[in-house]
């Protein structure tokens, strides 16, 4: 008896989890799986810093507390700047659109956060390979003169 009724259990157990299964997928966002895919190959790009993926046709941010998926298509330039808040510097990547929107991708706080020339070119590069403009408003590492005296 016991093992008919556990059998039961398991089977409308099994039932369920397929139902909501099933249930995810039914509402799931008709580009999610393009944009799984684009993230997992070679070619997508991620920047640690800024937790964003750069991929053939999407710029994917995890900010927030949530996944933003936009076509590059539609992005148009990308700015990195800086600002105070408290005794934190707030370093905030920054979409605008074609359409002119704003959106914020990613915001990090650094008690001390700079970008080398390396790094700014390397930026630019790869955003205008996809016909992003980049711009950094964060100045570069200046390199000490050796003959300077102090």
């Amino acid at each position: 008896m016991n093992l008919d009724i556990g059998g039961i259990l398991i089977l409308i157990g099994i039932s369920m989890v397929l139902t909501q299964v099933r249930a995810i997928k039914k509402y799931r966002h008709p580009l999610a799986e393009q944009i799984d895919e684009e993230c997992n190959q070679p070619e997508a790009l991620w920047f640690n810093d800024f937790r964003i993926y750069l991929t053939k046709n999407f710029l994917v941010s995890v900010y927030g507390g949530k996944l933003t998926a936009l076509d590059l298509a539609k992005v148009r330039l990308t700015r990195l700047f800086e600002t105070v808040k408290g005794s934190m510097n707030v370093i905030t990547l920054e979409v605008t659109t074609t359409e002119q929107e704003k959106i914020t991708v990613s915001e990090n706080e650094w008690s001390f956060f700079t970008m080398n020339e390396e790094e700014i070119t390397y930026l630019t590069d790869v955003f205008g390979k996809r016909n992003i403009e980049f711009v950094c408003e964060i100045q570069p590492d200046e390199e000490i003169d050796e003959d300077e005296e102090f």
